[in-house]
């Protein structure tokens, strides 16, 4: 379509103006929240160091960074120290147009000891902390454990484990009955998600088993709990057999007075 008429030229001259003036608005606007939120860590908030090993780094991806890291320091566990780290001897800070890397070396990570740690990065923007560990070789550590979670009936209760150290993990859940720990059918991942819970499931136990090279490790115990069901779970074999019990004892006083009767009717009839 040709537009010949001058009123047309400046409408379409207006519209394209707002177009890129609504772009450029929304672009700053996207720079000013990322500015306001501040750097955050993208990816490997929770990595490990094997001792034992030849190599190896650790490395985080951060987001939201606007200039080179002001300082690192590193605490141990129970932050009772803080050392400074140095640039390009400590760490290699790098950015592309990926992502914002922050690399701890071999050259330094091989001096800790074992154990967890915690970083603190600090950019003109604000500081942002992360964590990793130093292990053995062949450790599983759980960094994150399952919780006990509360739900209403029909809905659905997650369970979440992580673990780190050496590669190689296998997941297996399992839920305690009676008889002992039970493996779930098809719940061999880190997340366990029950769906459809009902309330017979109240109260039971579940935790997960991690197995690797270095063996097996199980999760800390956890419940689920429904809102405004009786109690079951632990408790429904206990039910159970006050039930058996109160049955077999009306059977045996039935049995008792039946006794009896035959023998008063035994005796009068004599």
């Amino acid at each position: 379509m040709h537009l010949t008429h001058p009123r047309q030229q400046v409408i379409l001259a207006r519209f394209l103006a707002f177009v890129f003036l609504c772009a450029g608005l929304c672009y700053q606007s996207a720079a000013i929240a990322a500015s306001l939120q501040g750097p955050q860590v993208s990816s490997g908030d929770v990595s490990s160091f094997i001792k034992s090993s030849t190599a190896g780094v650790i490395t985080v991806a951060f987001k939201n960074v606007d200039s080179a890291p002001l300082s690192v320091t590193v605490s141990p566990a129970d932050l009772s120290s803080s050392q400074m780290l140095t640039a390009n001897s400590d760490y290699v800070f790098l950015i592309d147009t990926r992502s914002t890397t922050l690399t701890l070396q071999y050259s330094y990570l091989s001096t800790l000891n074992l154990g967890g740690y915690t970083a603190s990065v600090v950019f003109a923007n604000g500081a942002v902390p992360f964590s990793f560990y130093v292990l053995e070789q062949n450790t599983i550590l759980f960094v994150t454990q399952p919780e006990t979670v509360t739900v209403d009936i029909g809905g659905s209760a997650t369970f979440i484990v992580k673990v780190t150290g050496s590669s190689g993990y296998s997941y297996q859940w399992q839920r305690k009955s009676r008889t002992g720990w039970k493996n779930l059918s098809k719940a061999t991942g880190s997340t366990l998600i029950l769906q459809n819970v009902q309330g017979y499931l109240q109260g039971y136990h579940y935790r997960c088993k991690v197995s690797s090279l270095a063996g097996e490790a199980y999760s800390n115990e956890v419940r689920l709990f429904m809102n405004n069901v009786p109690a079951t779970g632990d408790n429904a074999h206990l039910i159970l057999y006050a039930c058996s019990a109160l049955l077999a004892l009306g059977g045996m006083v039935g049995c008792l007075l039946f006794s009896c009767s035959q023998k008063k009717n035994h005796v009068e009839m004599y």
